[in-house]
């Protein structure tokens, strides 16, 4: 509840709605550049979706949805950093179709 009130913060969520069920969540924030007032920038803080649900479009949506408010929001960096484990490969692929370059274990785009 706390993102949903922040408008610094995006909340997402992603539901089966003939099932009433949540399957997966975005949280992000954005926040001035600390060396540069004029700049904004955005960091995923979690992205979720139930393993059953894996594999669809569900992260690219999240994503999509993320990248459309980080313009809204003059953002003009966004920094993703994948927390789950043994999938590197797999991320690193989904990113760099999506236009992100890595930076260590983060990837990062600049908009």
């Amino acid at each position: 509840m706390q993102a949903v009130a922040d408008p610094n913060r995006l909340a997402l969520v992603a539901e089966d709605l003939s099932k009433n069920e949540i399957y997966g969540f975005f949280i992000a924030v954005a926040s001035r550049m600390y060396f540069a007032e004029n700049h904004r920038c955005s960091s995923e803080e979690i992205m979720f979706v139930s393993p059953d649900k894996r594999g669809g479009i569900t992260a690219l949506r999240f994503m999509k949805a993320w990248e459309e408010w980080c313009k809204d929001m003059n953002v003009c960096h966004m920094a993703f950093n994948p927390t789950s484990h043994g999938q590197g490969d797999r991320w690193d692929g989904f990113m760099k179709k999506l236009g992100y370059t890595k930076a260590g274990e983060c990837f990062r785009k600049a908009i």
